[in-house]
């Protein structure tokens, strides 16, 4: 057999195409590593941010694909950042295999590292409510309505599927969040505070009802309250 066609380090086309040394090199080396663990942790985590930087790049497309009226074709895309999430919330649990004790010296190595500092995950939180801006001009360009999509959604089947894609990534950046959550306060208790300093329970309160889409979740209030679904309210004491 010959050998490798490609550029690059590695013996083989497969390790240079994909760059595997270099990735093989992101965690510490074995030797460094506070305890094993830490190379589960950092493989976790870095992962997690080759990921996010998907559905950022994702992100790009989808307005561009909502922007050149392709509803359809945005809402393929939007269904694969919701599957990405869906595995990233999965390597969260990964992590819950680690002994409680043996965590607190990985967390010792941090030094004043904090998730909240992913670039990933900023870069979610600030691209990701761009999406609904565009879906919203796209309502408009077409002249119709959210609650008019949603109830009558064989007329407007392309907008429905979106605007439910989008609500769905919305859900499900929610308990990714909730999850991470989770898992701090499995490994360091519920009243402690996180390296950067940030109080659980500070972290619990950024968390509780943030959703990006507002407008879309609005409509669904509307729809059960005009469907009559609901009981009525009680007066307020």
């Amino acid at each position: 057999m010959s050998g490798p066609v490609l550029e690059g380090e590695g013996d083989t086309d497969y390790e240079r195409y994909l760059n595997i040394p270099m990735l093989l090199r992101a965690p510490k080396p074995k030797d460094q590593l506070a305890h094993r663990d830490e190379y589960l942790f950092q493989i976790t985590h870095q992962t997690a941010e080759l990921w996010f930087s998907q559905i950022l790049w994702d992100f790009e497309e989808i307005r561009r694909r909502i922007q050149a009226d392709d509803p359809l074709g945005a809402a393929r895309l939007v269904r694969r950042c919701v599957f990405i999430i869906k595995l990233c919330t999965e390597q969260v649990h990964v992590l819950e295999n680690m002994i409680v004790w043996d965590y607190h010296d990985i967390r010792l190595a941090l030094g004043q590292g904090s998730g909240q500092e992913s670039p990933g995950f900023n870069g979610i939180l600030n691209n990701a409510p761009a999406l609904e801006d565009d879906y919203m001009a796209l309502l408009e360009r077409r002249k119709v309505d959210p609650f008019t999509v949603q109830t009558q959604y064989r007329d407007h089947y392309d907008l429905l599927e979106l605007g439910d894609m989008l609500v769905d990534f919305d859900m499900y950046f929610h308990l990714w969040r909730q999850n991470h959550l989770a898992f701090v306060k499995r490994m360091i208790g519920q009243g402690q505070r996180s390296v950067k300093g940030y109080s659980v329970e500070a972290l619990e309160k950024l968390i509780v009802g943030t959703f990006f889409y507002q407008r879309l979740m609005a409509v669904r209030d509307e729809m059960t309250l005009k469907s009559g679904t609901s009981p009525p309210g009680r007066p307020s004491q």
